[in-house]
C-alpha cells in the first residue's frame, strides 16, 4: 500500500531535507487508487519515521493554529482516493481527493525505485499550496503561496533561510490548469494564483508588495509591482560615503520614478534590511532616488499603511479613486489577512 502524507507532515517534509523525487503522473496515479490511511500499513517506513521525529516540534503550532489541546498528539494526515481507505483510516487525519490528480501533483520521499503502490510520498509544493487554500482568506492564501515561491520557510521554532523557492508561480499555474473538472475547493487558489510573487525573502516583504500592487477590487492600491532588492551601482559620490560598497540594494523600489521603500525595523529579524545608518541613506539620495521609510508599527496599523501607499500612490503619479464601501471592506479585510501573524498550517 501507499502511504500519500499531507497538511503539516508535507510542510516537515520540505523543512527536513528530504530529497522531494518528483512522481510521473501515471506513478502518482497509481499511488493515489492504492493509497491507504492506516499506519499498520507502513510500519517502519524510514520516511514515515523521519517525518514523525518533526511532530513533537509541530504540535504546538499546529494544535495552536486549529484550537486544540497543545499537547494533543498529531495524526498522521493522509490523502487517499476513496471513500473506503478513508473509512478505514481509524483515528488517521485523512482528506480524499476524489478526481484524477493534476499534472506534478506527487513527490516522491523514499526510494524512487520500489514500485508506486508501495512508497511514501507527499503533495509537491505546488499541490500542497492548492489543498491548503482550503479554508483560508484570500490573502492568507497568497501569504502561504509567497513563502513556498520565496526564499523562506515559516518553521514551527519562526522564519528559516531557503537557498531558492520550492516551486513558482508558473508551476502553480499548470498545476492549475491540469486539475480536472469536478474537483472541490479550489476557487480560492484560482484567484490567488495570478497574484502569486516568486523570490520574496519574508513574509513581511510579500505583504507589503501584495497590498501595494494588487488591484483595488481585491483591496490594493493598483500600483506598479516595485522591484525587490534593487541594485544601484554608485558613482564616485556616493562611494565617498560607502567606501567599502560598490553599490547598494534597495528592498522595494520603483527605479523609473527614483522612488525607493526601506523598511526600517530595530530587529529586522524578517529579511528586509533595516535603515542602518544615515550615509547609505544619503548615498541613495545622490543617486536620485528617493527613500520612504516603512515601519512595522505603521504597517501593523491599516490607517497608518494606507496613509503610507497614498503617499507612495501620489510619488507615482497614480491616481487614488474614491472607494465604495464594499471595496473599502476589502481592502480592510486584506489588511487583516497580510499582516495579522497567521500560524497557515
Amino acid at each position: 500500500m501507499a502511504l500519500i502524507v499531507h497538511d503539516w507532515c508535507a510542510r516537515a517534509a520540505y523543512l527536513s531535507g528530504i530529497t522531494l523525487a518528483p512522481v510521473p503522473d501515471e506513478e502518482a496515479a497509481i499511488a493515489l487508487a492504492s493509497a491507504t490511511a492506516n499506519m499498520r500499513d507502513m510500519d517502519g517506513a524510514p520516511a514515515l519515521d523521519a517525518l514523525s521525529r518533526w511532530e513533537p516540534s509541530f504540535r504546538p503550532v499546529v494544535n495552536g493554529a486549529r484550537r486544540r489541546p497543545e499537547n494533543e498528539p498529531l495524526p498522521i494526515p493522509c490523502l487517499v482516493g476513496t471513500d473506503a481507505a478513508r473509512r478505514h483510516g481509524g483515528s488517521i487525519g485523512c482528506r480524499r481527493w476524489g478526481v484524477g490528480l493534476p499534472h506534478g501533483a506527487l513527490v516522491r520521499l523514499d526510494d524512487p525505485s520500489d514500485p508506486p503502490e508501495l512508497g511514501v510520498f507527499a503533495p509537491s509544493p505546488a499541490f500542497h499550496w492548492l489543498l491548503r487554500t482550503r479554508g483560508l482568506g484570500f490573502g492568507q492564501a497568497l501569504l502561504l503561496g509567497c513563502e513556498l515561491c520565496g526564499t523562506y520557510s515559516m518553521a514551527p521554532q519562526g522564519m528559516r533561510r531557503r537557498p531558492g523557492p520550492l516551486t513558482t508561480p508558473g508551476e502553480v499555474a499548470d498545476l492549475l490548469a491540469s486539475v480536472p473538472d469536478g474537483a472541490r475547493h479550489v476557487s480560492t487558489a484560482r484567484s490567488a494564483a495570478p497574484h502569486l510573487l516568486d523570490g520574496c525573502a519574508s513574509p513581511r516583504e510579500a505583504a507589503t508588495v501584495l497590498y501595494a500592487s494588487l488591484p483595488a477590487r481585491r483591496g490594493g492600491y493598483g500600483l506598479p509591482e516595485p522591484q525587490r532588492n534593487h541594485p544601484v551601482a554608485l558613482n564616485a559620490r556616493a562611494r565617498a560615503l560607502l567606501p567599502a560598497k560598490r553599490a547598494i540594494y534597495l528592498d522595494l523600489a520603483w527605479p523609473e520614478s527614483h522612488l525607493a521603500v526601506e523598511y526600517d525595523s530595530h530587529g529586522h529579524e524578517e529579511g528586509m534590511r533595516p535603515l542602518e545608518d544615515k550615509d547609505r541613506l544619503v548615498a541613495a539620495a545622490h543617486m536620485g532616488f528617493e527613500i520612504l521609510p516603512l515601519t512595522p508599527n505603521m504597517a501593523d496599523r491599516r490607517e497608518r499603511l494606507d496613509a503610507f501607499m497614498e503617499e507612495v500612490a501620489d510619488r507615482l503619479g497614480v491616481r487614488q479613486r474614491p472607494l465604495c464601501r464594499s471595496t473599502l471592506e476589502r481592502r480592510a479585510r486584506l489588511h487583516r489577512e497580510l499582516f495579522t501573524p497567521w500560524n497557515l498550517w
